[in-house]
């Protein structure tokens, strides 16, 4: 270890070796030179930088997540700015990585983000590293990606059409007449349908919820759970559908969208859509009133 002024800012630098890696340095024009032995005398019992804990959390934590693979490609990419850095430069580091990365997404890059805070997190709750918290230094961007494509009935029909495995086919009309989401249609089994209604116990939500089914959705429902069609299966099956059917910018997730939309449409209450989809909040299920004016023109015919 060593304490030493910079020759070219006359800086006071701090330098700890660690075996088999780069020592670990910091600098400062501020320091004097009881700061900078002050400073040296506190690496020494923080030992453990981002990178250790980043490598923690990949071997103890996120290998037990189900998109571990993603995690793995983030901490790959964040990996370059957490070198020789202790928990001290997250702001520093998180100031970098914004314009670094500044061209991508936000949501792309709060993502990433995110495993940063996660690391910083276990460090203070669980590991002992840190003496305080330090996640809200880790700013997340703002996200306007909310986007809505509805489709019409014709091109829900185009897209079943498109598939080449018919089971698949059925699951893209479930789809758009229930607003199930994937996770939950996934899971459907005989005891959740009742008559012609089909039971949701378990939502995003973790609120139960009752989906009267349209009779195009019943039919297939009553033949749920397809065996021989796995979520991978699927997802090609979706992609290959909506590329032959020229609508390859869609997302499955349009399917809820325009189910939502048909039924605003059908002057549905906001109130029962709301409940129809699992909505936590009115405020998730309002983004879709714009879809109608039919009641503002009652409001305005009864002045």
């Amino acid at each position: 270890m060593s304490i030493k002024r910079r020759s070219d800012s006359g800086a006071w630098e701090v330098s700890i070796p660690r075996p088999g890696r780069a020592p670990l340095r910091k600098s400062s024009s501020k320091w004097t030179r009881p700061q900078a032995v002050a400073f040296e005398q506190k690496l020494l019992h923080q030992e453990h930088t981002l990178e250790d804990g980043l490598d923690k959390w990949l071997a103890e934590y996120a290998k037990f997540l189900r998109a571990y693979d993603k995690y793995v490609s983030a901490a790959h990419l964040l990996r370059p700015f957490l070198k020789d850095k202790t928990f001290e430069d997250i702001p520093a580091v998180v100031s970098l990585v914004k314009r670094t990365w500044g061209e991508l997404a936000p949501a792309t890059i709060n993502r990433r983000l995110s495993v940063l805070r996660r690391v910083c997190s276990l460090a203070f709750k669980e590991w002992g590293w840190i003496e305080s918290p330090i996640t809200k230094k880790i700013g997340l961007l703002k996200e306007e990606n909310e986007r809505h494509y509805y489709l019409t009935r014709a091109e829900v029909e185009r897209l079943r059409m498109n598939c080449t495995i018919p089971e698949a086919g059925n699951l893209i009309i479930v789809a758009a007449f229930t607003g199930l989401r994937l996770s939950e249609m996934l899971r459907i089994q005989a005891a959740d349908l009742r008559g012609d209604e089909l039971s949701i116990p378990r939502s995003k939500n973790a609120r139960p919820r009752v989906i009267p089914l349209h009779p195009r959705a019943l039919h297939i429902v009553r033949q749920l759970p397809y065996a021989n069609v796995t979520q991978a299966t699927l997802r090609k099956q979706w992609v290959a559908a909506r590329e032959a059917a020229g609508m390859a910018h869609i997302h499955w997730h349009d399917l809820r969208h325009s189910y939502a939309s048909w039924l605003v449409q059908a002057n549905t209450p906001i109130q029962v859509v709301k409940e129809l989809l699992g909505h936590k909040t009115l405020q998730m299920t309002l983004r879709y009133a714009h879809l109608t004016t039919s009641n503002l023109r009652e409001a305005v015919a009864r002045l």
